[in-house]
């Protein structure tokens, strides 16, 4: 698992492996991504069309598969016949819950409302009786600015107290307590609670539509099967269409990319070589269409193009590998690439090639490049010197980082061997200007 996780994350090149560029089912990915750098929408229309067709392809197996029995369908209406009158909602459910509460409150405390509301609106000692007695009292008196101030300000609280009270019989007054409505809620709440229990459902209208559906499809097979043909026959169809334009699409930008790979190659001193991508139709569309795509190559002039895995495994691996990666790592979104001695048994200018394509490929990547070529570590940004010390009996492996003074004794060493001379100090320098 780690390893397959890993493989997204870094990429490590020996001298004849590579994960993700010989792994013929990256391929099409990696073209695909070529295309998306221009055209980051060119799937969006396929996608769409083929996931309906999925979908109701999906829907049509699951219909044939299913076993018919003429019990099952019985068992089905007896369980619809049930349900055929029940129209509540979710909604109509908590609604009859809530009337219901709200009667049993006012049944359960219809003593204590009648008694609130006799203090409140009785002729002859309720609030609002002597509420109005003193304001008619007060009305009599009133002969200055200041009464009649409270005068209105006290009628406006005793409008407003009758309306409070008015509300409140409405609402409270047991008058309004329908017990034969309190039975029908009472009942019809419990053959909810009832039919839910039994059927395990918290949806008993969803549920009856899907009863409905089923017992349609099973008495309805031969023919609900034959308009769910035409329906898929119908989205492949048109998915078909968009995957043609998608395959056509994918053709030209196979093009472009394999002049830009051979250019890279070239760039490594593959003058002759070849490059193209292989189509191959699958018999049925999947997520990504019907193309199965292979990158195909040849290093000499006069040698047939083969799998790259294939090809991978001759003498110019090297360089191969390199001239790929410097495109299709970007591509592939991958961060860290460690080249593990990649440049082994190159020299001369193709070394020095190979180390301005890692320096390429490090503008977008992190590049960790093993390598004895002064020419490749020339081109390093950071230079770290492995040795290995005898120490307590025991073998250390020391990790160094050079500084540039260092660096360019390191890459003079590499160029002369043990004895360095200002001839290979200046070349080192030389040689790492070329950078």
């Amino acid at each position: 698992t780690l390893n397959e996780l890993a493989s997204h994350l870094i990429d490590i090149s020996l001298q004849n492996e590579s994960q993700y560029l010989l792994n013929h089912k990256n391929h099409l990915t990696l073209l695909d991504r070529f295309i998306l750098k221009d055209n980051p929408q060119f799937m969006d229309s396929y996608q769409e069309k083929y996931q309906k067709y999925a979908l109701k392809l999906k829907e049509l197996n699951e219909l044939k598969n299913k076993t018919i029995s003429q019990d099952e369908i019985e068992f089905l209406k007896f369980k619809y016949q049930e349900l055929k009158d029940y129209n509540y909602t979710i909604e109509d459910e908590q609604e009859l819950v809530s009337e219901y509460k709200s009667l049993e409150s006012l049944a359960k405390n219809s003593k204590a409302f009648e008694q609130i509301i006799d203090y409140l609106d009785n002729d002859y000692s309720g609030t609002s009786t002597n509420f109005y007695a003193a304001i008619s009292h007060l009305s009599q008196l009133v002969n200055n600015q200041k009464l009649e101030d409270y005068y209105d300000k006290f009628n406006s609280l005793y409008l407003d107290l009758v309306d409070l009270i008015d509300s409140f019989k409405k609402d409270f007054s047991t008058s309004e307590l329908d017990f034969s409505r309190m039975d029908y809620l009472s009942n019809e709440i419990t053959r909810i609670n009832r039919l839910k229990r039994k059927y395990n459902v918290d949806d008993l209208l969803s549920y009856k539509a899907r009863l409905e559906k089923q017992i349609d499809e099973l008495e309805n097979y031969e023919v609900n099967i034959e308009i769910l043909e035409k329906e898929v026959n119908k989205l492949l169809a048109d998915a078909l269409k968009e995957a043609d334009k998608i395959h056509q699409i994918r053709l030209d930008a196979s093009g472009k990319l394999s002049l830009m790979v051979k250019k890279e190659l070239e760039d490594l001193y593959l003058k002759d070589a070849s490059f193209s991508i292989q189509f191959v139709k699958l018999d049925s569309l999947n997520s990504t269409g019907y193309d199965d795509i292979s990158f195909y190559m040849s290093a000499n002039k006069g040698v047939p193009e083969r799998p790259l895995i294939k090809v991978a495994s001759g003498g110019e691996t090297s360089r191969i590998m390199l001239g790929l990666k410097a495109i299709f790592t970007s591509l592939a979104d991958i961060d860290t690439i460690i080249f593990d001695e990649i440049d082994s048994g190159v020299s001369g200018k193709v070394a020095l090639a190979m180390g301005k394509k890692m320096q390429s490929i490090a503008t977008n990547q992190q590049v960790l490049a093993i390598t004895h070529l002064p020419q490749v570590a020339a081109m390093s940004d950071n230079h770290f010197y492995i040795s290995k010390i005898n120490q307590e009996r025991k073998t250390k492996t020391i990790v160094k980082k050079l500084d540039e003074k260092e660096k360019v004794l390191e890459v003079a060493r590499l160029l002369s061997g043990d004895k360095i001379s200002d001839t290979f100090i200046n070349s080192a320098k030389e040689l790492i200007a070329l950078k």
